[in-house]
């Protein structure tokens, strides 16, 4: 099991950045609609990355005990994807509930509009940070094709003969 540091680390740096962002964000509608629009193109993305990675576990040729040997790397990827998955969704519904209310009259809802702006951008932040690791994700699903392709080559199993 990886270490939780990472994790809480982005954490940490996302929940000081909405701290010092908030009062910036919390009549900007504008903003709001851009992250959500920004989340929604990468939450395609990541649905795409999601498929491709599954995909290139089950396109691998060879053993089936060389396909459970790939089993677990590809579905911690997948794992780690669908949370960055859950942060965007989170991000976007709290957005939503910021845009719905943020016009409000009610003391209770204008009493609670900072906090909700808070969390937002705190999901938003995250979400951003955590972004940063799909091209490395990308990057080794398609070095794991690579390998795999090198691999079947190697041992004659494409019908060529192996030499170069």
């Amino acid at each position: 099991m990886k270490p939780v540091y990472p994790i809480a680390g982005v954490a940490l740096v996302s929940a000081v950045i909405a701290v010092l962002g908030e009062p910036f964000v919390e009549d900007n509608a504008e903003f709001f609609l851009a992250v959500v629009t920004l989340f929604a193109v990468f939450g395609g993305f990541l649905v795409a990355v999601l498929s491709i990675g599954g995909d290139s576990v089950i396109a691998q040729k060879g053993s089936w005990a060389k396909l459970e040997l790939l089993r677990d790397p590809a579905i911690a990827r997948m794992d780690r994807a669908k949370l960055l998955f859950y942060a965007y969704l989170l991000a976007a519904v709290l957005i939503l509930i910021v845009l719905a209310v943020h016009k409000s009259k009610s003391p209770h809802i204008v009493s609670a509009l900072p906090i909700l702006c808070f969390f937002s951008l705190w999901f938003t932040v995250m979400g951003l940070l955590f972004s940063f690791a799909l091209p490395t994700m990308l990057i080794g699903i398609q070095q794991s094709k690579i390998d795999g392709q090198i691999d079947d080559r190697r041992n004659g199993r494409d019908g060529s003969s192996g030499n170069v």
